[in-house]
C-alpha cells in the first residue's frame, strides 16, 4: 500500500486479533479490579489505557510498537473484548477516512475512543444508568 497509518498494523485481521487481545486483557483487569476493591474501578480503565499509551514509546524510537489505546480504553468501558475489536476497527476505518484517502488529520484513536465513548454513554443513558 502506497499509503498507511500503522504499516505492522494495516491488515484488518491484524487490527482485529489486536483489539481482540486488547480488549481481553482489559475485560479481565477492570472487573478483577474492581472486585478486588470499589475503589479501584475507575482507576482500572485508566491504567489499561496507560499500559497501551506506554508502548507507543516504541515507535518514538522507530520500533513497530502495537497502537492500542483506541482498543483498551473502549474494552476497559465496557468490560469485554467487544470494545477492543470495535475500537481497533473503528480506528482502521478513520485512519483511512481521514488520512489514506483524505487531505487532513484527524488523530484515528482519538477519534474511535471519543466514538465508543459517545456510543457507551448514550447506551448507560438509555438504559437507565449512568
Amino acid at each position: 500500500m502506497a499509503h498507511v497509518w500503522v504499516e505492522h498494523q494495516q491488515n484488518l485481521l491484524q487490527s482485529t486479533m489486536i483489539g481482540l487481545g486488547a480488549g481481553l486483557l482489559s475485560g479481565y483487569v477492570v472487573p478483577t479490579f474492581t472486585e478486588a476493591s470499589a475503589d479501584f474501578a475507575a482507576g482500572a480503565g485508566i491504567l489499561m489505557f496507560g499500559v497501551s499509551a506506554v508502548s507507543l514509546i516504541l515507535l518514538q524510537f522507530g520500533l513497530p510498537g502495537p497502537v492500542t489505546h483506541h482498543m483498551s480504553l473502549p474494552a476497559a468501558l465496557v468490560a469485554g473484548a467487544v470494545g477492543g475489536v470495535l475500537g481497533a476497527l473503528l480506528g482502521e476505518f478513520y485512519s483511512r477516512l481521514f488520512l489514506i484517502h483524505g487531505d487532513t488529520h484527524v488523530d484515528p484513536p482519538a477519534f474511535a475512543i471519543f466514538t465508543m465513548a459517545t456510543v457507551v454513554v448514550v447506551i448507560r443513558l438509555l438504559g437507565g444508568g449512568v
